[in-house]
């Protein structure tokens, strides 16, 4: 049995969490072959992110599980879903993802097991946006393959874990405001190989449009300096934030 836990922190989410869990509804029951379940860790929504979850639960053949994390953030809701989790493998999944290629997304789960690799992140599409957004995510998907070795980085929307290795990490560094995702991969492999797949997911990008598509790429490349001079730090100079 390969059992997966989905865990999806969430804050406000109303709007996308919907779209992420009915395109989930293709994940068939639990049997004695492969177990799902969704974890919803929610960090204090104050909109209808809690109603939409048990309204699209209705509609999925999986159990999805509501938490509510007792400290807000990212990182910190990540770690509680998971101390929830009862199966040896974790998915995170960011709210504002979708699965639009089940071949892929089960590909992408087959790839992450039988490697037996500590840390797996895939290669994302933009769901929304033009050329653009998709030439953006293409440079994202290659510095992240080419980073690898060296210096791991990824976007936190979408990352496999083993159970055992998340423990062994202990977890998701809560003190960081950025690159909490790159350095949870970066710890990962110490304990075996990260992997940065070519299988799709897709993602929003509404990121991009709130911060805009220059100032984010000028941001991420600062973030880029900083985390090579200075590593991984709670020292955040860039005003910006994981969630």
């Amino acid at each position: 049995m390969h059992g997966v836990s989905i865990i999806i922190p969430t804050l406000n989410e109303e709007e996308y969490l919907p779209k992420l869990l009915n395109s989930l509804r293709f994940l068939p029951k639990p049997n004695q072959r492969q177990q799902w379940e969704i974890i919803v860790a929610d960090g204090g929504s104050q909109d209808k992110t809690r109603d939409v979850a048990h309204e699209c639960a209705k509609n999925l053949n999986i159990p999805l599980v509501w938490v509510d994390c007792p400290k807000r953030g990212i990182s910190a809701q990540r770690n509680y879903g998971a101390s929830r989790a009862q199966y040896p493998n974790l998915l995170f999944l960011d709210a504002d993802v979708v699965i639009h290629n089940s071949d892929e997304f089960n590909s992408f789960i087959r790839r992450s097991i039988d490697s037996g690799c500590a840390a797996n992140i895939p290669h994302y599409v933009p769901i929304d946006g033009g050329l653009g957004a998709k030439i953006l995510f293409w440079g994202f998907h290659w510095f992240h393959h080419m980073m690898r070795p060296i210096m791991p980085y990824a976007l936190g929307a979408t990352i496999f874990t083993p159970k055992h290795i998340f423990n062994q990490c202990g977890g998701f560094r809560e003190d960081l405001t950025m690159n909490e995702d790159a350095d949870y991969c970066t710890r990962a492999q110490a304990h075996g190989r990260m992997i940065v797949s070519c299988e799709q997911i897709g993602l929003s990008v509404r990121r991009l449009q709130q911060s805009g598509y220059f100032r984010m790429v000028m941001q991420y490349g600062l973030i880029f300096l900083w985390r090579t001079l200075f590593g991984d730090t709670s020292y955040n100079p860039f005003s910006y934030y994981a969630h």
